[in-house]
């Protein structure tokens, strides 16, 4: 039990962790950005990097998006709702994964080869993903990601949600 107690709580510090919102940014206004067309598909998403008054440019995978205002209906902010459960299941992993190493220590330093702590490691490798992943549902849906804002492709409606979201 007390393995669980302890393999919930690291995958739960991890995950907020990785969700947590830096005092100090390192680069200005490097916030994720999804932007969506007329027909609600998403044409592109990325780091905010810079603007002008007809254009918005995005970085991912270090390459460069230049996107006119003109055919962006809707900017989303942040990521989508998956993303919190991917890095609650990363950072259940790697508690796993450090549970697993020690499991394997603790087995090879018993004198019969036989250890409990190997058994409840074991356990705890095989339960770490899926706290984390619970861990990670949980912060979404405190996360406040449901924020839309449309644009229209309108110059003006852009020059308003820049100012809005700091950018």
């Amino acid at each position: 039990m007390k393995q669980f107690l302890l393999l919930f709580f690291l995958a739960l510090a991890f995950n907020a962790q990785a969700n947590h919102k830096d005092t100090v940014a390192p680069k200005k206004n490097r916030i994720f950005l999804r932007l969506y067309d007329a027909n609600g598909k998403k044409i592109a998403d990325g780091k905010f990097v810079a603007s002008t008054d007809s254009t918005l440019q995005l970085v991912k995978n270090r390459k460069n998006n230049t996107i006119p205002i003109m055919v962006i209906n809707a900017i989303k902010p942040k990521h989508g709702g998956g993303y919190s459960i991917l890095v609650g299941v990363a950072s259940g992993m790697a508690v796993g994964t450090v549970a697993l190493v020690i499991g394997g220590v603790g087995q090879a330093k018993a004198p019969d080869g036989q250890s409990e702590i190997a058994l409840d490691m074991g356990i705890v490798s095989v339960i770490a993903p899926i706290v984390g992943g619970i861990g990670g549902s949980v912060a979404e849906i405190f996360r406040n990601a449901n924020n839309t804002y449309f644009i229209h492709g309108n110059t003006a409606e852009w020059q308003v949600l820049k100012k809005q979201l700091a950018l």
